[in-house]
C-alpha cells in the first residue's frame, strides 16, 4: 500500500478535530501535532466547554503534545491546524507566538477547499507554512502547494452470513490511529455513506437483493466518494 503520510492526510485530521468543535458549538478550529509521522495530540476549540479563553486549538494541542513526550519543547514536531493561528494580542496573547515558543518545526494551515486536478485523480492543497525557519526570523513564510499521493487499493474482505454482510480490511503500513469512512450500495446503486470506524471491521445488514459493494476510505471531514482515498473497494459482489 502507498505511503500516505503527506500534508493532505495530517490536515484531513484537523479537519476531523475542527467538525468535532463545530458539533459542540465551539468554534471550529481543530489542530494535531504529529512527530515522525506519528499523530501525537489531536484536539479542537474549548472554549465553551471550558469556559475558558485560552483553551484555542493549538494551546491544547502543544499541552497535550508536551505531555506525551514529557519535554518542555516540541522539536521536530509538526502541527497542522484548520484555521491560521491568531497573530494578535485580543483577549488571550496570539497563538502563533506560543507555537514558536513551543520549539515546533512547521505548521501547516488549510488555506482552500481541497480540488480536483483534470485527468490525474490527484487533489491539491493550498497551505501556508508558520515559523518554519530553524532561525525563527520571521512567523511566517511563503505559501507552497502541496500534492496528495492516491491512495492505493488494499486488500480486504467482504462475506455474507445470512442477512448480515461482514467486512473487513488490512490497512498495511497506515497509522492506527486512522479513522475509515464506510460506503455501501445495493443492487448496483452507488454506495453511500454508512459509518466513520477506529477498527478494520464492519458489519451491516442486507437490504438488497442481488449485488453489494462495500468501499473503505481514509476518513474525511464531510464523506464522499473519492478514488484518491481509497483503501479497500469490494467490487460488485453477488448476494445469496
Amino acid at each position: 500500500m502507498l505511503e500516505i503520510f503527506n500534508d493532505e492526510f495530517f490536515m484531513k485530521q484537523a479537519l476531523i478535530e475542527a467538525q468535532k468543535a463545530l458539533d459542540k458549538n465551539e468554534v471550529p478550529v481543530g489542530a494535531v501535532v504529529v512527530l515522525n509521522n506519528r499523530v501525537i495530540a489531536r484536539t479542537h476549540n474549548l472554549t465553551e466547554q471550558l469556559t475558558d479563553v485560552t483553551a484555542h486549538a493549538e494551546v491544547q494541542a502543544i499541552t497535550a503534545a508536551a505531555q506525551y513526550l514529557g519535554a518542555k519543547y516540541l522539536k521536530g514536531c509538526t502541527m497542522y491546524v484548520s484555521l491560521e493561528p491568531c497573530s494578535h494580542f485580543g483577549k488571550t496573547p496570539p497563538c502563533a507566538n506560543l507555537i514558536v515558543a513551543s520549539g515546533i518545526k512547521n505548521v501547516v494551515i488549510k488555506k482552500q477547499s481541497l480540488g480536483k486536478v483534470t485527468g490525474n485523480n490527484k487533489t491539491v492543497l493550498r497551505f501556508r507554512i508558520v515559523a518554519e525557519d530553524k532561525n525563527r526570523k520571521s512567523a511566517y513564510s511563503p505559501i507552497v502547494f502541496t500534492e496528495s499521493e492516491k491512495v492505493e487499493d488494499g486488500t480486504g474482505d467482504l462475506r455474507q452470513l445470512g442477512n448480515t454482510l461482514f467486512l473487513s480490511w488490512d490497512p498495511g503500513n497506515l497509522s492506527t490511529q486512522i479513522l475509515y469512512d464506510i460506503f455501501v450500495g445495493f443492487d448496483s446503486s452507488s454506495p453511500t455513506y454508512r459509518a466513520t470506524t477506529g477498527s478494520t471491521n464492519y458489519s451491516f445488514l442486507k437490504t438488497g437483493t442481488t449485488s453489494v459493494r462495500a468501499v473503505v476510505q481514509v476518513s474525511s471531514i464531510n464523506p464522499t466518494l473519492n478514488t484518491s482515498l481509497t483503501i479497500y473497494d469490494s467490487g460488485t459482489e453477488s448476494l445469496v
